[in-house]
């Protein structure tokens, strides 16, 4: 009978255990696009312009006041609802503004990390433990 060392026998499971935490990570990715593509399909997307911020006192974070003009020509104002500690653009910058025509109070300043930064958080997190897996795996670590 062949005897089994401690590396043989604990590295093949951690492998495994790796490979299932990245399918976790890749389904969680999935979703997190999906939900990402079923909300942008209710929006419209156009530039918007920093007016000034608002600070809350209590917390000290400031909010931008954004203006933009939605597909009909109308004019919004609105305070968006993600402050940062400092002012994250100068006054007068031109931002990207994701609105719903029947609700264009509840609009907001979006970049492509606000948009899809999770997705490619867990996607990255998915990667770095499939090649974790595959390194114990093939005994490389």
């Amino acid at each position: 009978m062949k005897d089994i060392s401690f590396r043989n026998l604990i590295i093949p499971p951690v492998g495994i255990l790796f490979w299932t935490i990245s399918a976790l990570f890749i389904t969680l990715s999935f979703i997190a696009c999906i939900v990402e593509l079923v909300d942008l399909s209710e929006k419209y997307s156009t530039n918007g312009i920093i007016l000034s911020y608002t600070e809350d006192n209590e917390s000290g974070r400031y909010y931008p006041i954004v203006r933009f003009k939605d597909s009909s020509h109308i004019s919004h104002t609105f305070t968006d609802a993600t402050g940062t500690s400092a002012p994250l653009y100068s006054v007068g910058t031109v931002v990207q503004v994701d609105y719903k025509t029947a609700n264009p109070s509840s609009s907001e300043v979006t970049t492509l990390f606000f948009r899809w930064g999770l997705t490619i958080g867990l996607f990255g997190c998915a990667i770095m433990f499939f090649v974790l897996g595959y390194l114990f795996s093939e005994r490389l670590i």
